[in-house]
């Protein structure tokens, strides 16, 4: 997935140093499987298995999905599976959407760089030990913990991903990817939320032109 910023609660520290060097896990899915009309291949990144989230405000991860050994374009569905009753999460294909319970992305095939690649919108940059950099398609997911008695301090959600391609000789592969979410009172030192941080440079800002017309009017 160029970078795009993450809800809450370290997650934008995670991706910047995941994106650069993250394990990338052989997802269960098949690596240049080969068929009459093809090759079928699909890689999977899962840069955190843990998510700290404060009550109140979402906090958000992702997954990554790439087709650097195949020749046919890959349909992948995900789907929530398990959560705790009465946390609000969701898929969506960019951070900061509602998103839903679902989604379906489209993998096209690509090729490894050397370099980090300039990816799109909806892309992330990782590097793949061995092959160079690739653009993965991202999943987002998105974790609100309501505030309130009788919230679980920690859980987990599951994310289902199936595979398929189409054509001759087509076939699906399923995949679980487990999220540890565990809930916090205050933010991680150092990583502020949006909220405070907005807040903090409206007021410099509003203190800045103060100042300068004060010291326009002694003038």
């Amino acid at each position: 997935m160029t970078a795009r910023p993450a809800l809450l609660n370290g997650c934008a520290s995670a991706r910047i140093g995941l994106a650069l060097a993250c394990g990338v896990l052989a997802a269960g899915l098949p690596g240049g499987v080969r068929a009459d009309d093809g090759r079928y291949s699909l890689g999977a990144v899962q840069p955190v298995a843990g998510l700290e989230v404060v009550a109140g405000a979402a906090g958000a991860t992702w997954l990554g999905f790439y087709n650097i050994d195949g020749t046919s374009p890959t349909t992948v569905e995900l789907s929530l599976i398990s959560l705790p009753q009465s946390w609000q999460v969701t898929l969506s294909t960019d951070a900061s959407s509602a998103g839903a319970d679902v989604l379906a992305l489209t993998v096209e095939p690509s090729s490894p760089t050397e370099a980090p690649q300039e990816c799109g919108p909806l892309t992330t940059s990782v590097h793949l030990s061995g092959r160079g950099y690739v653009c993965a398609e991202t999943a987002w997911l998105r974790v609100l913990v309501p505030k309130g008695d009788g919230v679980a301090g920690k859980g987990e959600v599951t994310v289902r991903a199936a595979a398929t391609w189409p054509g001759q000789g087509a076939f699906m592969q399923e995949r679980e990817f487990v999220f540890g979410v565990r809930v916090v009172d205050s933010p991680a030192p150092g990583l502020p939320s949006l909220p405070l941080a907005l807040a903090a440079g409206t007021l410099a800002l509003l203190f800045g032109l103060l100042l300068g017309r004060r010291i326009a009017k002694s003038q």
